[in-house]
């Protein structure tokens, strides 16, 4: 992950084989403060997307 809150990490750490992250920081703000454009992804967008790495990648 790019970057997280020092609890995020824990949490993935205690899942994941392996755990990389540019930035883990102990403050809980918000992940957009770290770039310049975080703008929102309508859900349309994101089921479209899904469906079309599905076809890519089938399982």
């Amino acid at each position: 992950m790019p970057v997280g809150s020092t609890e995020a990490a824990a949490r993935i750490r205690a899942l994941a084989d392996e755990f990389v992250a540019l930035r883990v920081s102990p403050a809980s703000g918000s992940v957009s403060q770290y770039y310049l454009d975080f703008g929102q992804t309508e859900d349309q967008e994101v089921r479209d997307l899904l469906a079309e790495a599905a076809t890519r990648n089938p399982l």
